[in-house]
């Protein structure tokens, strides 16, 4: 028991560096594209852009819940 035990315990830790790593580069990313916008494009031709970035903030945030709660459950 104990041994499965790690065995999904490693498994979430591995997940959850997994999620703090691309949240890292999501947010590097998102602040270097907000830093590289002059303040009169900002509204409008990077937009899209930072729209892109906002939603990898998202999708990462999202993971980094799911590995947060998985690592709860095998942590029990």
């Amino acid at each position: 028991m104990k041994t499965s035990c790690r065995k999904g315990l490693a498994k979430c830790q591995v997940q959850l560096l997994e999620s703090l790593n691309l949240m890292k580069v999501c947010i590097s990313e998102s602040y270097a594209a907000l830093e590289n916008m002059s303040p009169l494009v900002r509204g409008a031709a990077k937009g899209e852009e930072l729209e892109e970035k906002l939603n990898c903030l998202v999708d990462s945030r999202i993971a980094l819940e799911e590995s947060v709660s998985n690592l709860s459950k095998a942590i029990g």
